[in-house]
This record gives C-alpha cells, sequence and structure tokens, in this order.
C-alpha cells in the first residue's frame, strides 16, 4: 500500500476527475475513481480500510453525494472518514445543510489547485491524527 494517501473521487463528469486527477498528481496520494455513489459505496463497503479520505461530487444521479455521506455516517467502518464534497451548489444554505451532514470541508466548483491541495492535506493531517491516537491504547 506505501505511504500515499487512498483517495476516493467520485464524480459523475470525466472531466472532473480527470481535473483532479491531475491536480494531486504526484503530490503523494494515490486515487480510485468512480463515476457514481453506488459504485463508490460499493468499493467503500467492500474495502473500508482502504480509503483515507473521499472527494465526493454532490449532485450525481442514482445515488447523490449527499446520499453516499449518510450512509457513510452511519456505518461505523466508515463514519470517521474525511468527505471533502466537491459541488456547483453554492448556495449558503445547501452548503450549511451538507456540512451538517459531518463533510469535512465543501469545495465550491471551479476551485483552484490550491485550494483542493489544503483540503487534502488538513483530511490527510486529521487521519494521521486519529492513526497516532489509537496506536496509543
Amino acid at each position: 500500500m506505501g505511504n500515499d494517501i487512498n483517495v476516493i473521487v467520485v464524480d459523475d463528469d470525466d472531466l472532473n476527475l480527470e481535473i483532479i486527477e491531475e491536480y494531486v498528481d504526484g503530490e503523494g496520494y494515490s486515487t480510485k475513481t468512480f463515476t457514481n455513489g453506488i459504485s463508490a459505496w460499493e468499493y467503500l463497503n467492500s474495502s473500508p480500510n482502504e480509503v483515507d479520505v473521499i472527494l465526493l461530487d454532490k449532485m450525481m444521479p442514482h445515488m447523490n453525494g449527499l446520499q453516499l455521506v449518510e450512509k457513510m455516517k452511519s456505518d461505523v467502518r466508515l463514519r470517521d472518514i474525511p468527505i471533502i464534497m466537491i459541488s456547483a451548489d453554492d448556495r449558503e444554505k445547501d452548503i450549511y445543510e451538507s456540512q451538517k451532514k459531518g463533510l469535512f470541508r465543501y469545495i465550491v466548483k471551479p476551485f483552484e489547485r490550491e485550494v483542493l491541495l489544503t483540503s487534502l492535506e488538513s483530511a490527510t493531517n486529521h487521519v494521521k491524527g486519529q492513526d497516532f491516537a489509537q496506536s496509543d491504547f
């Protein structure tokens, strides 16, 4: 598995997946991409220990990002994985409602590479902090 941080990227737009992969390439992140919430959920459910951070589009068909967040938060194996929601939805009320579901961060599209990398770095530090705290017991 190496020292890379395993990032799941879920977006129904192939171009968005390509942009995110290009932004994080060479930055110490290993990405696995999914084009919908259902396939991402199946992977998460079968490999909960293989995921460190999730980059998640909000608006997708079949299972949207918020539905996936709710499923993850109700699963003890997945509830502590930091989720960074990425959405074109920039309405304050919707951002607030989304964050109440337990997101780590909310990024509005279009976004700069630095915003994504800073958010991933914060999530990574959060994950490492949890791992360190758990290893003390």
